[in-house]
């Protein structure tokens, strides 16, 4: 392939790339419908600049320590917070809305930048252009990435400084410069610790093939680098001044409190999603099917086949145990959504790319990639799914009207605007979430009684709930008598967003197999929206809630 080739080929993947990821990113209309971005801005919103260097250090006063300054439940890094503080000042943005879109700019920018360390350690490592631009396209055409990019999280800082060490290792540099990308990665987020796993491996390599002495002096200098890139951008980790004293008991208590949230038969209501579900195999059914997608899927799992048949190479191997350290202690977790597993998704499709790339005729598959990931890119072009109940709502429900929202979940409608203000109705708490006490079905039956709407603004109640029907045979009792009627309701109205492929024909939906979240609204599912739509209705929690949730609205008849 000649170099200009190459080069256009490689432009034509990155605009798309940018595309995929900088469309939309106001896709909730300012209305903050993620909660972990609504935390993170908060937080953001709420940090000062310290007079000194040493206030900086200072953990127990700096006002850029979230425990400081009213949030005393802080598990993430804190440099990607405070970087999108100093843009938002600069650009003039620091407000409550604009740090969200900072926010999701910068996300979006830095997975365009792991897009291209993808394509650099794929070049580096097997040294082969069709390797790198297929590793490229593929990590393009990814729908995790693609999603995160369009939040403000840390997520996507630790993935790309997990690839930026990868790629600092495909390159040799010298230990300093991969101690201060692990550094980077690990003062986003702590479980990024997982990296020190391949890092050790590759430097353990070098020990028995490189002069020792000097692969030791490197592995100090990695080892040197690391530790002060952590005290430099996750301060708050320890105690003390300038000079460390100890880890901070403050955030180690989060951690453990964290644990607690997810232990496996929790009521804690974000962790019920996760009950019965089984180690590595859902994760592996989650990515296969939303994550990459179909045919992405297949074709990875094709790339993995023909890795066997391939050159071997040291990379190969530094990137498989990266994939498999995150994936076997990720999966093997109560908590496994789909977002966990992003760091490692550069590496799968590094390794991916070079299996394809051995088999040229592979090639003529790549275009039906794009079917997932541009119909799922369609749903930030559209109202949000709670933007558009909303307008629904002030249209077509008296002023006054008593509506039933659900425990930890948002409520409808949403205030658009001086005209259109949530407070012009009645709002009340239907309490799906915690066990089946009497006192809870009392307070159930009570707000029953009292609303003439009922919404379901998400599936984040029966989607949970009913797939642990032991835990809650009274909730899952009242989730199917409101699907057919007994309850005293009926639906009146429904939203969803689903990835679609906007075609100037009637609609046509297609149902992803072997999901199962939430099933129980399955007979009111409608399919409406012009062209071909796929039913991701049915995925992880985590997966539809924030950005295209299903709206459910029941009336009392």
């Amino acid at each position: 392939m000649s170099k200009f080739k190459h080069a256009i080929l490689l432009f034509l993947i990155l605009i798309l790339c940018a595309y995929l990821r900088l469309t939309g990113i106001n896709w909730d209309q300012n209305q903050h419908l993620h909660p972990d971005e609504r935390f993170l801005t908060m937080v953001t919103a709420a940090m000062k600049w310290p007079e000194d260097l040493s206030g900086y250090f200072d953990t127990d006063s700096s006002t850029l320590n979230p425990h400081n300054i009213g949030y005393g439940f802080y598990v993430y890094g804190t440099w990607p917070l405070i970087l999108i503080k100093a843009i938002a000042e600069t650009i003039g943005k620091y407000n409550y809305t604009d740090i969200t879109l900072v926010g999701r700019f910068i996300s979006g920018i830095l997975d365009i930048a792991t897009t291209i360390l993808v394509y650099a350690i794929a070049r580096t490592a097997f040294k082969n252009t069709y390797t790198a631009l297929m590793a490229a396209f593929l990590y393009t055409l990814t729908a995790t990435a693609i999603q995160q990019a369009h939040f403000f999280t840390v997520d996507p800082y630790e993935t790309f400084t997990v690839a930026l060490t990868l790629f600092f290792m495909a390159r040799k540099n010298p230990g300093y410069i991969v101690g201060i990308a692990a550094g980077m990665a690990i003062g986003a987020k702590v479980s990024s610790v997982l990296l020190l796993v391949p890092v050790g491996l590759w430097y353990l390599y070098r020990l028995f093939k490189e002069k020792k002495r000097t692969v030791i002096v490197d592995g100090l200098l990695y080892i040197t680098s690391l530790l002060i890139t952590i005290r430099l951008l996750y301060p708050y980790l320890f105690t003390g001044g300038i000079l460390p004293t100890g880890l901070n008991p403050k955030l180690l208590a989060n951690w453990k409190e964290l644990k607690g949230f997810t232990a496996p038969g929790s009521y804690f209501p974000p962790a019920v999603q996760w009950t019965g579900t089984i180690p590595w195999l859902f994760p592996a059914h989650q990515l296969f099917w939303f994550g990459l997608g179909l045919p992405h899927g297949i074709l990875t799992i094709i790339g993995f086949l023909l890795l066997f048949k391939a050159k071997k190479n040291l990379f190969i191997a530094i990137l498989l145990v990266q994939v498999l350290t995150v994936f076997g202690y990720q999966g093997y977790q109560t908590a496994k959504t789909l977002r966990y597993f992003y760091p490692m998704i550069p590496s799968l499709i590094i390794l991916a790319g070079y299996g394809i790339s051995q088999k040229k005729y592979l090639l003529y598959a790549l275009p039906v990639l794009l079917i997932w990931p541009l119909s799922f890119s369609s749903i930030y072009q559209k109202d949000h799914t709670r933007v558009a109940a909303s307008k629904w709502i002030y249209e077509n429900i008296p002023r006054g009207s008593t509506i039933a929202g659900e425990s930890w979940d948002d409520y409808l409608p949403v205030t658009l605007d001086a005209n259109h203000i949530a407070q012009q109705y009645s709002i009340t708490t239907m309490p799906v979430t915690g066990p089946d006490t009497d006192g809870k079905l009392t307070q159930m039956q009570e707000e029953i009684y009292k609303a003439d709407y009922i919404i379901l603004s998400s599936n984040r109640g029966y989607g949970s709930m009913t797939q642990v029907a032991d835990m809650y045979p009274k909730t899952n009792t009242y989730y199917e008598s409101l699907v057919d009627g007994s309850l005293g309701f009926v639906k009146i109205a429904e939203f969803t967003s689903r990835p679609n492929i906007p075609l100037p024909i009637s609609p046509i939906c297609i149902d992803i197999p072997t999901t199962w979240y939430g099933r129980v609204v399955e007979p009111l599912e409608e399919c409406t929206q012009t062209g071909i739509s796929f039913v991701d209705d049915y995925g992880e929690e985590l997966w539809t809630v924030y950005e295209h949730p299903k709206v459910l609205i029941f009336k009392k008849i």
